[in-house]
């Protein structure tokens, strides 16, 4: 029999926040980062390239377990609980309940074990990044929950990123202001 999967994304979904623009603007502000920002608002730097700027420079962070816990404590005080009770009514004995999330692995694993799920982000991979967004997101469910194995059952996300990872579930909405939009009426209101 197949365990059915349910994959949340943290930011601005599970938790009421962005938990990276969090991290660099209040919780570690790095000047160093500025010029960096700057060349990304500038779209001069993709997206990957900012995120792996991000996670070479807060290394000293990302790997002292202390800073981390601390920080996933603050985390879990934005958690959205409507948005976990959903998560637990589409939950029973079979499932597995995973957080998939653009944010840096080492804190997004912590979060979810919190939760008694399992938690992806993005990480520094040899001298590359694996940037969990969009088509990698989705590469790395399909590499690691195969469909042949797991029953696509719920996917939640703020994120239009995750438009192509949502369709592949049978339940999946988009969160907008801590309210569920069905991925069907989504696309319909934003393609009419």
């Amino acid at each position: 029999m197949k365990k059915k999967l349910n994959v949340i994304d943290l930011d601005e979904t599970l938790i009421k926040l962005d938990s990276l623009r969090y991290l660099i603007l209040k919780w570690q502000p790095r000047l160093e980062l500025i010029f960096f920002a700057i060349l990304r608002i500038l779209k001069l730097k993709t997206r990957a390239e900012f995120c792996q700027k991000i996670i070479f420079l807060y290394q000293d962070f990302l790997h002292d377990h202390k800073q981390v816990d601390n920080f996933v404590k603050m985390l879990l005080l934005h958690l959205n609980k409507d948005i976990l009770d959903i998560v637990h009514h589409h939950t029973d004995e079979t499932t597995e309940n995973i957080i998939i999330s653009a944010s840096p692995h080492q804190y997004v694993e912590v979060f979810a074990n919190n939760l008694s799920m399992r938690g992806y982000g993005s990480k520094i991979i040899g001298q590359n990044i694996f940037h969990c967004y969009g088509e990698q997101k989705i590469n790395f469910l399909i590499k690691n929950y195969p469909q042949e194995n797991y029953d696509y059952n719920l996917a939640l996300s703020d994120s239009s990123s995750d438009i192509l990872l949502l369709k592949l579930f049978k339940y999946s909405y988009m969160v907008r202001d801590s309210k569920l939009i069905n991925i069907d009426e989504y696309l319909d209101y934003k393609n009419s």
